[in-house]
């Protein structure tokens, strides 16, 4: 038994309180901290729904904590718990008390979920800051993990979250909210309605976080009819689907839905039919969350049974109304900004009145571009997090000519490149360059012109990536030459693309117009060459297997062909063709006799004694799906051994 335990701060993860314990330890592992609470090496380090709590409380000195305190206050049991039935909630509870977790995200059902939100660990920089003033430190807090949470329902801003999702961390890792997460965090950033439907979102979670546990006997499905019926989306028993999906629509923004993902899908088996059917465990808590704030406008409201009608589902809830006019704070601070030219008397000063902010493409962070009246420009990705940043440069767009000045003024004073890259904050090499395209005269070695102006890093002519005059010459002619013939349609497709990228306006021109129909396609000539491409390609189907038998389908050869969709979605133009596949093709009983073959060959040819079980593994085929055939084979090899 341990002599400590810290006391858990308000709404706190369990992840959290270890990761205090880990640091408060002085362990050096995070297997060594697993062993003191749990006395094993081997748990992982789950920030949700954590298993083998009953085995901490016993090990872990009484602070007055129970089961109860650490399920309903300190994980996520709540908001996954609040719509499945008793028998349900029963079994997870125990599964975390008791079990080694494996049976939690099953019984829970949102491993089944479509729900692709990245596992980031988030928190608001406000409650951060409040958090070190009132106890010294920070902490995770439970309504920041929730998944569709980006806003922190108390101080009404977008989170911060972690530049790594959780399973880029070692699985025994307990992560704590340093100083080196405000270094690494991406702040979000979101318009003022997404915003504002997020803040919805976060301040119901916060509720079912805090309500301990709902009704055990409230009947979800029985109440969410009621809703329907009142609101008039029930008609003849049945619920009018499209015209339910016609209001979600309108009331949440296209953006919202595709980061929650939870847009409504065509199919029938989609959630947003399946909701409001028997059975319905399986959808995820946020799924349910979204339907309620319209049905009910809240989670209070929808547990209490009312079933009050909402008349105008484009009104936002109450408390989103007294916030309209929330707005994101500035990635980079309330201008004015520094200029940061070393060479310039306002070097450091906050002279920069405009700034131009862009979107990076790949990380979808704000760019900031600062430009000086002295001509230095420079850019760096934001937010700014701390008071640091303001001084950082991520690139040096252009140096201007007040550096450019002052740098020939070092060159004449003969002064070394060390001493001038130090002075002008640039790498040697850039000073080199410089000096080179400005015809200084120094006297230490540097690059010649010629290989100055040619270096693709300083030229001021660098061609669009792909879009070549060289290479839009080829694409126009393979354009041209594919649009004559009705082979290799997706990559004409491809090449369609490319050109509606970088020459547009060329394609725009020579586009085939509608109404103008090419020549239709002789199926019967097709069938015959596709029938002769085939055969060949089962003909030399050693080539194609890498020295392992594969199963011969019509998949495996219609992928080796030129056009590998016509046997796929074409089969009856194609009845030559069809008819040879058909007959070619291998069943898995046939597949599996052919591997024991090849596996008989093999082992004989490095003269491995062949038994039943070595064939079976060399062959790659399961002990409980061999068939009677593959049995009197292998029986037969065996006996004339």
């Amino acid at each position: 038994m341990i002599t400590f335990f810290p006391t858990p701060y308000p709404d706190e993860t369990l992840y959290s309180i270890i990761a205090r314990y880990h640091i408060y330890s002085g362990n050096i592992t995070y297997k060594h901290t697993i062993t003191d609470l749990l006395g094993m090496r081997v748990w992982r380090a789950k920030w949700d729904m954590p298993s083998h709590i009953g085995v901490l409380l016993s090990r872990i000195p009484d602070i007055g904590l129970t089961t109860d305190d650490l399920i309903y206050n300190h994980t996520l049991y709540p908001y996954y718990s609040a719509f499945l039935p008793e028998e349900k909630r029963f079994i997870i509870k125990n599964q975390m008390i008791d079990s080694n977790g494996s049976g939690i995200t099953r019984s829970l059902g949102t491993g089944r979920s479509d729900i692709k939100i990245e596992k980031l660990l988030c928190h608001c920089k406000h409650c951060m800051e409040e958090d070190i003033e009132n106890f010294g430190e920070s902490y995770w807090r439970r309504t920041h993990q929730i998944p569709g949470v980006f806003v922190c329902p108390e101080h009404q801003v977008p989170l911060m979250t972690s530049s790594k999702q959780l399973i880029e961390f070692n699985k025994h890792h307990f992560s704590t909210p340093n100083e080196d997460f405000f270094l690494n965090a991406n702040t979000l950033h979101f318009e003022k309605e997404v915003l504002n439907q997020l803040l919805t979102y976060a301040v119901e979670v916060r509720w079912i976080l805090n309500e301990r546990e709902v009704d055990l006997e409230f009947k979800t499905l029985e109440n969410y009819k009621a809703l329907l019926k009142t609101n008039g989306y029930i008609c003849s028993r049945n619920v009018n689907l499209r015209k339910w999906r016609k209001a979600f629509e309108n009331f949440y923004s296209k953006e919202l839905l595709e980061l929650l993902s939870s847009a409504p899908k065509g199919s029938k088996e989609g959630w947003f039919d399946s909701i409001f059917r028997q059975g319905n465990s399986s959808i995820h808590p946020l799924r349910h969350i979204l339907v309620i704030i319209i049905l009910s406008g809240s989670l209070q409201e929808f547990f209490s049974g009312s079933i009050e009608a909402k008349k105008d589902l484009k009104t936002l809830p109450p408390f989103i109304e007294a916030k309209k006019d929330l707005k994101t704070p500035p990635p980079f601070g309330n201008g004015p900004w520094m200029c940061l030219n070393p060479a310039h008397s306002d070097y450091g000063k906050d002279v920069i009145k405009e700034i131009e902010i862009v979107e990076c493409g790949r990380t979808k962070q704000p760019i900031g571009r600062f430009k000086c009246k002295c001509g230095f420009s420079y850019s760096r990705k934001g937010p700014d997090l701390v008071e640091s940043d303001k001084f950082k440069i991520g690139k040096t767009i252009d140096f201007g000519p007040v550096w450019k000045e002052k740098l020939k003024q070092l060159i004449k004073q003969g002064n070394t490149m060390m001493d001038i890259a130090k002075e002008l904050n640039v790498a040697r090499s850039t000073i080199k360059r410089y000096a080179t395209l400005m015809n200084l005269s120094y006297s230490w070695r540097g690059e010649q012109l010629e290989q100055t102006l040619i270096s693709q890093k300083f030229s001021d002519k660098k061609p669009k990536k792909g879009g070549t005059n060289e290479n839009i010459k080829q694409r126009r002619e393979e354009w041209l030459n594919l649009l004559e013939s009705d082979e290799n349609v997706r990559y004409r497709l491809t090449v369609t693309q490319w050109l509606r990228k970088y020459d547009n306006e060329w394609l725009k021109k020579n586009k085939v117009k509608k109404g103008k129909r090419r020549e239709r396609i002789n199926w019967k000539k097709r069938d015959e060459q596709l029938l002769v491409e085939v055969k060949t390609i089962v003909e030399n189907w050693d080539l194609f297997e890498h020295h392992r038998p594969k199963r011969i389908t019509r998949n495996s050869i219609s992928n080796k062909l030129k056009s590998p969709t016509v046997v796929k979605l074409m089969r009856g133009r194609i009845p030559l063709t069809q008819k040879y596949v058909d007959s070619i093709c291998e069943t898995i009983e046939q597949y599996h006799l052919r591997k024991l073959k090849w596996a008989v060959k093999e082992m004989s040819a490095y003269n491995d004694p062949l038994t039943q079980t070595k064939l079976l593994k060399k062959a790659g085929i399961s002990g409980t799906s061999i068939l009677p055939s593959h049995k009197r084979f292998i029986n037969e090899v065996i006996i004339n051994i």
